[in-house]
């Protein structure tokens, strides 16, 4: 039970003291601060006159509501997946739109439905939702208490100044963003997070600047921006997979970076049959793309197993959603390129061909 988090918290809320709640209720503040550390349960008889001082009902007072509300969008968001894997992206709108009119104080619901509000607008190159974004991000903005919410609402703001080129609006928002390592350097010197949550905090900011290494490679490897040698593109890529199999993989188990392991072994080997040519070499990327292939084809929510993410809930396979969209034809894609024409009749480069066909 919540009770003494939620009586302390809607009494912060309406910025009333401890000795103000038990004048109003007839008890004591000391009573008050023993309910609020959880220490001792108010009377049952006080309920209804605690519920009537901070205009709830009991339910939303002992949490009842909160739990129910938690279930139904959990319910939600498992829908919404299965609309988000079939780019259906006007029926998972249509969800969250229906969830909004039910619970429209409802932070999770809100961040969802601009969330997809975002994408649409990105997917079509338009700014249809662009008034609805603004107004259901700033409300969040202003009444939530959820860090990570609060954290999507503005990065939706971004990307949509970002699209509308409002550049000055995009730096605003940009600028109310808390900085990762800064975050991380505060919670690891303050120790203000206990039972596995500073570790959960430390591996989640490991996480993003991991993908965000991944992201930068693809400006040294596909020459968008940086033009080298493939020799110095082969060891940049040999490292970065290094990095993620150390931080990530544990027997077959690849956490978030299944996807981008089979995309940056299909272009390892492709720089070793450009460099060296060592048929060692690229048999291991093809065993590297088959393990992580099987992994995407048998995956179920589950605890990362490396040491380094163990406080970590991976519950899908994470990465870009342009590539997720027709994953298969896009690994197919990449295989089928004729550098691998003298592979092309070992087993293993078969079974791969096989295994990313049953995706």
């Amino acid at each position: 039970m919540n009770l003494g988090n939620n009586i302390k918290s809607l009494r912060t809320a309406k910025k009333m003291t401890q000795e103000e709640l038990a004048d109003l209720l007839g008890t004591t503040s000391k009573s008050v601060s023993r309910w609020e550390q959880s220490l001792t349960y108010p009377d049952i008889s006080l309920l209804p006159f605690i519920a009537n001082v901070f205009e709830v009902t009991v339910d939303e007072l002992l949490g009842v509501e909160n739990i129910k509300q938690d279930e139904y969008v959990k319910e939600l968001k498992k829908q919404a997946d299965q609309y988000a894997m079939n780019n259906d992206y006007e029926n998972e709108l249509k969800l969250w739109q229906e969830a909004y009119k039910k619970l429209p104080n409802n932070d999770e619901v809100k961040v969802c439905l601009i969330s997809i509000m975002n994408t649409i607008n990105i997917v079509t190159n338009t700014i249809k939702y662009s008034n609805e974004i603004v107004k259901i991000a700033e409300s969040i903005l202003e009444k939530s208490t959820n860090n990570n919410i609060k954290i999507n609402a503005t990065q939706c703001l971004i990307d949509l100044y970002s699209q509308m080129d409002n550049i000055e609006m995009a730096e605003y928002y940009c600028k109310q963003l808390p900085s990762d390592l800064l975050s991380t350097r505060n919670v690891m010197e303050t120790r203000y997070l206990k039972d596995g949550k500073l570790l959960k905090s430390i591996q989640m900011n490991i996480c993003d600047f991991i993908s965000e290494i991944g992201r930068e490679s693809e400006f040294v490897i596909y020459n968008n921006r940086i033009q080298t040698s493939n020799e110095y593109k082969k060891e940049y890529l040999e490292r970065l997979i290094k990095i993620e199999e150390l931080v990530f993989v544990k027997d077959n188990d690849y956490g978030y970076h299944s996807v981008s392991t089979i995309f940056n072994n299909i272009e390892l080997a492709k720089l070793e049959i450009r460099t060296t040519n060592k048929e060692d070499a690229v048999i291991n990327c093809f065993n590297n793309i088959l393990r992580a292939s099987d992994y995407i084809i048998n995956f179920k929510p589950h605890i990362i197993k490396t040491p380094f993410m163990n406080q970590l809930e991976c519950t899908d396979i994470c990465s870009y959603s342009s590539v997720l969209r027709d994953l298969k034809n896009n690994i197919l894609k990449e295989l089928i390129d004729n550098i691998f024409k003298q592979y092309k009749n070992l087993e293993i480069y078969q079974d791969i061909l096989g295994k990313v066909n049953e995706m």
